[in-house]
């Protein structure tokens, strides 16, 4: 079954060995900042209303350019 997917999604970026060790332990995955996701929030909240899944995307924080 295909989930459906919000029109926004999460871009951030992480330590590029901390990404490498969670994807390998599989399963959910806590990571913590220092600010307040007040945008990414209200556009998950949003999402969870309408029954839409909302993408998440990790980036390698050693290398963001692209």
């Amino acid at each position: 079954m295909q989930e459906e997917l919000s029109e926004a999604c999460i871009y951030t970026i992480v330590n590029g060995r901390t990404l490498a060790e969670t994807a390998a332990r599989g399963g959910p995955a806590t990571f913590a900042e220092g600010r307040s996701w007040v945008t990414g929030q209200r556009l998950w909240q949003i999402a969870v209303e309408a029954n839409l899944s909302m993408p998440v995307v990790f980036g390698d924080a050693a290398d963001c350019t692209r």
